[in-house]
């Protein structure tokens, strides 16, 4: 009986990948929605090179539209396969792609310029257009892989809303899933223009990027975007994330996000790069340069800007956020503003080279953050107070296992100013001017100054072994942003980047196809069973190193037979503490680091 349901259920997935097809454009169908109407669930519709005057439309159909990137990963059918947008039938649906038919993460953009887009209008209690090159109406999506240029949504009156010029979404009571990845989105507008009426919202959100469901935004390229209100708010150069009806999730990881701008003419402006209200996010190793804000009144959160209202939370970890600045307005925060956002984790991120009126790095506005912990913030600037961090408005604040160094306000040094009934506590930090607080230090950091992490720690530096020896609560990540473990040795390093052994010792990838290791007991006492498994004959060399990076031992230099091997390694005249046991071949190195203790 189980063999023939077995065979029944090969034939049914064998009928199910026969049924599906490939439909070619123009070979098959000369349009591309010509080929999506032709198109069934689990097909792909394969387009040539080639300028397509088209606004397409999934129509709720679980498809992969694609260029030939699909098949080679040649690079060059992104650029020269290109969906324009520019000629609508129907100007309010002007969006370059639409998804508005329940689709989901199985439906799928790959591989295409987007561009000439205008985006939808959208009926609400006042008008909205939305998303200039892809809108997603109740529906998600995966967009991967395409150029996203060039697109826009405008409004020629105040009385009205504009979210994404590169990609919006909507309305916010239904519940979807949206992947954005590896993708470029550069050069797009959301813009609501001045006009003679009154204005009654006249909002702008979302340059390159309006967000109101669950999402998923990584490894992309977003740059040269614009946000732009003539009369009200401005929010987002970059990523506007934002939902009142259900709380939404949203991961940004391992983005570059640079050289985008918030504007609002006349009223407030909020974060050139990522603006955020209403959503629990993670934010995660991105890199956030250069963005500006400009606004006729005040501009807070030039590179991030959260209010979180008190209720959803915020993860930033392992972000380089760098030269992010305002240009017009009374600012705060060159590199974060917080309002309003009491349930966040800030830590193991670099600030350096931010610039506001008030807070060159760093801005809280009623907010009590629980973590900001093992950042590095260096060389921001403030015009007025605080050139690295600034309290307002009852906010509490307390900083942990920081660098705070080089930073000025006026011109003159100054790391923090606490104003208006605000607290401000600070333990186990490098900070310059001796602040009181347990564990505190007054001493030139040492960072390397070159390479890829300046602001890594040199071998000598006072930051290494000094922090805070209790780590409960503060969730390190394994590795900090250069790779390196982040705790490492018998105590945690002071800053963002933890000081470790030369990356040839401390090469902690993980497990391969062709090599794996695991070391038990560990913690061990005496002796220590090195189990590795080779998936073909190689010379196999394994060394143990000290906490130090030097070679104490070695255990084997030689041809190994593939396959899953067993030996031992024995302590008795090494002091308990830790130790790391690397096995290299010629193309690989694993290392694990092991504890000595005493029973």
């Amino acid at each position: 009986m189980k063999a023939q349901i077995v065979v029944t259920v090969i034939f049914v997935c064998i009928s199910i990948l026969l049924k599906a097809q490939i439909i070619h454009v123009p070979g098959d169908r000369s349009s591309i929605q010509g080929a999506i109407d032709a198109a069934s669930n689990g097909d792909t519709v394969l387009v040539d090179t080639g300028t397509y005057y088209e606004n397409i439309n999934f129509q709720g159909k679980a498809i992969t539209v694609s260029s030939h990137f699909l098949i080679n990963q040649d690079s060059n059918y992104i650029y020269n396969t290109i969906i324009n947008g520019s000629q609508p039938s129907n100007p309010d649906n002007g969006s370059v792609v639409i998804f508005e038919s329940g689709e989901d993460t199985t439906s799928v953009l790959c591989g295409f310029t987007i561009t000439g887009g205008t985006g939808s209008m959208q009926s609400f209690i006042y008008p909205l257009r939305v998303g200039g090159g892809i809108v997603f109406f109740n529906s998600g999506g995966k967009v991967i892989n395409n150029i996203i240029k060039e697109n826009t949504c405008i409004l020629d009156t105040l009385n009205g809303m504009v979210m994404g010029g590169g990609i919006g979404s909507g309305p916010p009571d239904s519940q979807n899933h949206v992947i954005i990845r590896e993708n470029t989105i550069n050069a797009n507008l959301a813009w609501t223009k001045k006009s003679s009426e009154a204005w009654t919202v006249g909002w702008a959100q979302g340059g390159a990027i309006f967000m109101c469901y669950d999402s998923e935004i990584e490894k992309n390229h977003i740059h040269d975007n614009i946000c732009k209100s003539d009369s009200t708010l401005s929010l987002g150069g970059a990523i506007r994330l934002w939902n009142n009806v259900n709380k939404i999730n949203v991961k940004i990881h391992n983005n570059e996000i640079q050289g985008n701008q918030s504007i609002a003419i006349t009223d407030q402006s909020f974060a050139g790069g990522i603006s955020c209200s209403g959503a629990n996010t993670n934010i995660q190793h991105n890199i956030i340069a250069h963005n500006i804000t400009s606004g006729g009144t005040y501009c807070l959160g030039t590179g991030m800007y959260f209010d979180l209202v008190d209720t959803f939370d915020v993860k930033l970890i392992k972000n380089k956020i760098i030269g992010n600045y305002s240009l017009e307005g009374a600012s705060s925060g060159g590199g974060i503003g917080f309002y309003r956002s009491n349930i966040v984790e800030c830590s193991n991120n670099l600030f350096t080279g931010n610039e506001a009126d008030n807070g060159g790095a760093i801005a809280f506005e009623n907010s009590t953050p629980n973590t900001i912990s093992n950042n590095t913030i260096i060389s921001n600037s403030a015009t007025q107070f605080g050139g690295a961090i600034y309290l307002k408005n009852t906010s509490s604040v307390i900083v942990e296992n920081s660098i705070l160094r080089e930073n000025t306000a006026n011109g003159e040094p100054n790391e923090v100013e606490v104003e208006n009934g605000s607290t401000f506590s600070i333990n186990y930090s490098n900070i310059e001017g001796s602040w009181n607080g347990t564990g505190n230090i007054d001493n030139d950091p040492l960072f390397k100054m070159s390479g890829e992490h300046p602001y890594q720690l040199m071998s000598n530096s006072p930051c290494i072994d000094t922090a805070t020896p209790d780590t409960a609560g503060l969730n390190l990540p394994e590795f900090d942003m250069a790779g390196s473990v982040r705790f490492f040795n018998s105590r945690l390093d002071i800053g963002a980047y933890e000081w470790n052994l030369p990356t040839s010792v401390a090469n902690y990838l993980g497990d391969s196809k062709e090599l794996t290791i695991d070391c038990f007991p560990n913690p061990f006492h005496t002796n220590i069973t090195i189990e590795y498994d080779l998936e073909k004959s190689v010379n196999v060399y394994i060394n143990i190193f000290n906490q130090y990076g030097q070679q104490i031992d070695k255990v084997i230099n030689g041809n190994t037979l593939s396959g899953k091997q067993q030996l031992i390694w024995s302590a008795t005249r090494y002091p308990d503490g830790i130790y790391f046991i690397q096995i290299r071949t010629k193309e690989l190195a694993l290392t694990r680091k092991i504890i000595k203790v005493n029973r």
